[in-house]
């Protein structure tokens, strides 16, 4: 049985993680927004809805505008998975910061961590 290996360059990874962050920031998942409604709905206290207000109207914002949902984007953190079938080619740690700093920097995204806490 031959065995499909995959080779995936650094660039890649750069590139896809780059995109992802932007992506991350500016577009809310819809089960985050469906859990945020859900939390609207059943919120008796009018200080906690009008902040998930807040939060549900910045979300529109983000995604009409094309821009972060929040200004503090927090930390990124990146878990890998791949099969033994999969070869980098080349450093996929240096790759995978790289990518988070041009995502930052090409998404306008606010670095709020400058080392390892």
């Amino acid at each position: 049985m031959a065995t499909n290996v995959r080779f995936v360059s650094a660039e890649q990874i750069t590139h896809t993680v780059a995109q992802l962050c932007i992506k991350t920031n500016i577009h809310a998942k819809e089960d985050i927004r469906t859990a945020l409604c859900k939390a609207r709905e059943e919120e008796t206290s009018p200080l906690a809805c009008s902040a998930i207000d807040t939060i549900l109207e910045n979300a529109d914002i983000a995604k009409r505008e094309n821009i972060s949902l929040c200004q503090d984007t927090g930390m990124a953190v990146v878990f890998v998975k791949f099969g033994m079938n999969v070869h980098i080619e080349g450093d996929i740690d240096q790759a995978i910061n790289e990518g988070i700093r041009q995502g930052y920097r090409d998404g306008y995204l606010r670095n709020s961590i400058v080392r390892t806490p």
